[in-house]
């Protein structure tokens, strides 16, 4: 039995290095889109619309990628603090929240110019 002036036991400090972990893990995936993904695409988007303009959408993600991932490592250090702090866990859910939006949103960016080119491929 812990009293209040026992250590924590483990579990929660495993708890609390998981959750870091998983915020670390979900910016370095918003890191990967911007610094690998982003620019692939906005070359095959180049190569296969010219100067057609992008959907507004998609052309803020790729002119904000690099905001878009400095917001994403941020949220991974506020989460780190959040947990050594051991604040509300409503702060760590909706920081994640906000994590999975932003890739989502990157994801959804990258691949509305697609359809287009698909449709364009196909004769409809």
């Amino acid at each position: 039995m812990t009293t209040p002036s026992s250590p924590a036991p483990a579990p929660t400090l495993i708890r609390s290095v998981s959750g870091a972990s998983l915020f670390i893990i979900v910016s370095l995936i918003q890191l990967f889109l911007a610094g690998i993904v982003i620019p692939r695409f906005t070359a095959i988007f180049h190569d296969m619309l010219g100067d057609q303009p992008l959907p507004m959408l998609t052309a803020l993600v790729i002119q904000a990628r690099w905001p878009i991932a400095a917001f994403a490592c941020a949220c991974a250090l506020a989460a780190v603090l959040v947990i050594r702090r051991k604040q509300s866990f409503h702060w760590l859910v909706a920081l994640l929240i906000l994590l999975f939006l932003q890739i989502g949103v990157t994801v959804i960016a990258l691949f509305m110019p697609l359809s287009g080119i698909i449709e364009r491929l196909s004769g409809h």
